[in-house]
């Protein structure tokens, strides 16, 4: 029995980011002025690129914890 799931939290992450994504851009054409620049600018982006790097260590977590559950003999891993 696989005792971690990494994938299913990534996932609602990455979706989250989707989410205030598409949010963010719908509120555009009403909210365009330079607070929302600003909040693109400061938050927004640098907040992606760490959900990004976080998604794609979540990721590699994944994999060496199914690395050493295949070293311990553990076969429910895949």
């Amino acid at each position: 029995m696989r005792l971690w799931d990494f994938r299913s939290p990534a996932a609602r992450l990455h979706d989250a980011l989707d989410m205030l994504k598409k949010t963010t851009e719908s509120l555009r054409e009403r909210w365009n002025d330079p607070a929302m620049e600003f909040f693109r600018n400061h938050y927004l982006a640098p907040l992606e690129s760490r959900v990004r790097e976080a998604i794609e260590a979540i990721g590699r977590l994944d994999e060496v914890f199914s690395e050493a559950a295949k070293e311990c003999g553990d076969t429910s891993h895949e």
